[in-house]
């Protein structure tokens, strides 16, 4: 059977063929033997329901070419399971490579979407990676194949097949969004150390739950000792050596790692509360960009019913404090030396840079060829004597307090909970005035000076800013309770640091303003706080 046979019995069968007999293609290939692919392809986006399934796809198929009384030389099956927006799908790409080495010339599906849901995608597939290599496409349900006058119409059909996709996963997330606000736990599979179980509840309507449990395979207690060792001073790589050393299980079954650490002191799940949403999927396909996954800002996690942690949520909590005392508000990664970007020239105002040679700093402006400045050179070590003794002479008691302030002050800042008081004051005011507006309008409508649909309008609209602004309220008081263990751990490295155990450059930066160096060894120290004379 050749390709002119095919190409007349679908125009016979009302077939959307275009002007495909006066395209190019055509006049090369009419007499070519028709060798033929028949792909399939299903997805949970689609239910698996009996009238799409893989089976059912292949006996459409099957039924078109029986009108061909086994005239077919050749004939291949190409099936998939996996979502129509993952381009990497692997009989799909089998089937992309067939083509191009000319083992078929004509591809079938049982409708147009089988083939996928990205439309910039199909597109391409249908006019060069098909049409330019001979290739003729036929969608079955549509009853239209791929001639250069039905490329219009193809794109229509599949900006379809994308905002399906769209809307189904904005539906799914939606609807785990919905479940994660129930209470139930949304992944896939549970947490290291916890075991998930699926339960009925009753009220206030009969639904399926998943919850978590504490495992009793000895992980929960892993989980546990992981907290106990970073409050005793220990990091995230000592962690995971560790735990490498006595053999233990870890979440991936591979060794542990620093990150892994990491990512269990951070999840609030081991707190016993159920926050979930903490990353997302850039977009709603799966290859590409699209698949990158991406942190979600606490703001817009999703908050569900709290449950039995296997920590206690002051022992998280302290956590979350002891890393911003440990980090001290620096970036990640910064490897800056104890007084960089403190030290300034006491005669041409310019940088101090530490070099590692002479374990010092020197004037960066001494180093520039033809400077008239000198070097200003001075130790790490003699500049930590200094500090050390000025800081301990200066510091009295009720100045502990003024230093408490700044640290915690400048931690706020960095977590946006700075004036926690003002602003749960003022989104009081603001929900007091909303409830008013509601109560005026329904003495309103009670009048008849505003009709029923007018005020059930209004209240809604009210309602909805209620709801919004006694949200941010209850993160706001939240946070609040947070700010008293950030005032106790700032207490907590004043004290250290009267004895100077605790020191790096940030924290120093948050206490000292600038230090200039003179050439006569003189060093002055401006402070960020005052100190009483």
């Amino acid at each position: 059977m050749i390709i002119k046979d095919i190409i007349n019995f679908l125009e016979e069968n009302d077939f959307n063929t275009g002007d495909f007999k006066n395209e190019q293609i055509y006049n090369k290939k009419s007499d070519a033997e028709i060798a033929v692919a028949a792909y399939a392809r299903i997805s949970s986006e689609d239910g698996y329901g009996k009238d799409i399934s893989i089976e059912r796809q292949f006996q459409t198929i099957s039924n078109f070419f029986y009108n061909f009384d086994n005239q077919l030389s050749y004939i291949d099956y190409y099936k998939d399971i996996q979502s129509g927006t993952n381009s990497e799908r692997p009989n799909y790409r089998k089937l992309l490579n067939d083509c191009k080495i000319g083992k078929v010339n004509i591809v079938v599906t049982a409708s147009f979407n089988r083939l996928g849901r990205d439309s910039d995608e199909l597109l391409d597939i249908l006019y060069k990676d098909f049409y330019d290599e001979n290739v003729i496409f036929i969608a079955l349900r549509e009853k239209i194949i791929n001639s250069i006058s039905n490329k219009f119409k193809f794109k229509e059909i599949a900006l379809e097949a994308e905002k399906y996709c769209k809307d189904t996963s904005k539906a799914v997330r939606q609807a785990l969004k919905e479940k994660a606000k129930g209470g139930s736990y949304i992944g896939s599979k549970a947490p290291f150390g916890y075991i998930k179980e699926e339960i009925i509840e009753s009220q206030p309507f009969l639904r399926k739950k998943n919850i978590l449990l504490k495992a009793n395979d000895g992980t929960a207690e892993i989980v546990k000792g992981i907290y106990l060792m970073y409050l005793d001073g220990k990091g995230y790589d000592y962690i995971a050596n560790y735990l490498n050393n006595k053999d233990l299980k870890s979440p991936n079954l591979a060794k542990w790692s620093g990150n892994t650490v990491k990512s269990i002191l951070t999840n609030p799940l081991y707190a016993g509360v159920m926050a979930q949403g903490r990353y997302s999927k850039k977009g709603y396909k799966n290859s590409g960009d699209d698949k990158k996954v991406l942190k979600v800002s606490k703001d817009n996690w999703v908050y569900g019913e709290e449950f039995q942690g296997i920590v206690s949520k002051k022992i998280f909590e302290e956590v979350q404090m002891e890393t911003i005392r440990r980090n001290s508000l620096r970036r990640k990664g910064d490897k800056a030396h104890l007084f960089t970007g403190i030290l300034k020239c006491g005669e041409c105002g310019s940088t101090l840079v530490y070099k590692q040679r002479d374990n010092g700093y020197k004037c960066s402006k001494s180093q520039e060829k033809g400077s008239k400045c000198t070097t200003h050179f001075v130790k790490e070590e003699e500049l930590f004597n200094a500090v050390n003794e000025q800081f301990k002479i200066l510091l009295k008691k009720h100045e502990r307090e003024l230093l408490v302030d700044k640290i915690c002050n400048e931690w706020q800042a960095i977590l946006g909970i700075k004036n926690l008081k003002v602003s749960i004051k003022y989104l009081d005011k603001q929900i007091k005035s909303l409830n008013k507006k509601i109560d005026q309008a329904y003495m309103r409508s009670e009048e008849g000076t505003l009709s029923i649909e007018n005020f059930i309008r209004l209240e809604k609209n009210y309602l909805e800013q209620v709801y919004k602004l006694e949200s941010q309220k209850e993160n706001l008081i939240k946070m609040n309770k947070n700010s008293y263990i950030l005032r106790n751990r700032a207490t907590q490295i004043i004290n250290d640091l009267i004895e100077f155990k605790y020191v790096d450059n940030t924290v120093l930066r948050n206490l000292i303003k600038e230090i200039r160096v003179y050439q006569s060894e003189i060093i002055e120290i401006s402070w960020n706080f005052k100190l009483q004379n």
